[in-house]
Order: structure tokens, then C-alpha cells, then sequence
């Protein structure tokens, strides 16, 4: 039998409530190309950031496949980003002078899982898949 969740956030923005199944899942990959994108810094962020709402906002670092995984996400539109191999021990998740090695866009629906592919440029500048 499935879960019930009840999110209910109060502040001076607008109510949010959500009844039901309401999370997705994000599955991916970060690679060159040529190498796997191993323990890099992959980062899940809400296109419209909310100070009542810092839990849309994720980090997490890639297998030694390169695979990383977001479970229980808000569904809502999204950027999602990795962080440089070589710049992985320093990158600070919440800093927005690190620019990302590649990024994708992705809007997740409610009970929707997506796979996406993120492809790492060895230049610093950022491009959107």
C-alpha cells in the first residue's frame, strides 16, 4: 500500500499543498566522452529558487560508473549541473562562482522518472544539453 505525503509550506508566499504521490526521481550520467565522470560533483537545482523552500536544492557526487541519483524530488522545473573533475574537492555546492562543466535543463512531473546524460567539456564554458 502506497504512502500518503501532506507538504504544506506557511510563509508570506503563496500556500503549497501536495497530497499524494508527489516526487519523481532524476537518474543520470556524467561523462567526457572518452572517461567516466567519476566523483563528480552533480548538482539539482529549482529554476526559480525559493528562500521557503532550500530543500529543492540537492548535491550529490557520481559512482565510479559516473551515475548519480536523485530520489523523492519535488516535482518542479530544474538545472541540473556537474562540477569539473579537477574542480570537485573545492567546488562549494551553494558558491555561484564556480561555473558548471555542463548543464541540462529538465522539468520532472509528479510520480516521473527521467535519464539524462550529462556530457563534461574540458573548457570552463558552460553548455546546456
Amino acid at each position: 500500500m502506497g504512502s500518503l505525503e501532506l507538504h504544506v509550506c506557511v510563509a508570506p508566499a503563496p500556500l503549497e499543498i501536495a497530497i499524494g504521490r508527489p516526487t519523481a526521481s532524476l537518474d543520470g550520467t556524467a561523462n567526457d566522452g572518452d572517461e567516466i565522470g567519476e566523483a563528480s560533483i552533480v548538482h539539482l537545482s529549482p529554476e526559480t529558487p525559493s528562500p521557503y523552500r532550500p530543500d529543492l536544492s540537492r548535491t550529490t557526487v557520481t559512482d565510479q560508473n559516473g551515475r548519480f541519483l536523485f530520489e523523492n524530488v519535488t516535482p518542479s522545473k530544474y538545472e541540473v549541473s556537474v562540477a569539473e573533475p579537477d574542480l570537485r574537492e573545492t567546488a562549494d555546492p551553494h558558491a555561484d562562482s564556480s561555473e558548471p562543466a555542463a548543464s541540462i535543463r529538465v522539468t520532472l512531473g509528479k510520480g516521473e522518472r527521467k535519464i539524462v546524460v550529462l556530457k563534461i567539456r574540458g573548457d570552463r564554458n558552460r553548455k546546456t544539453y
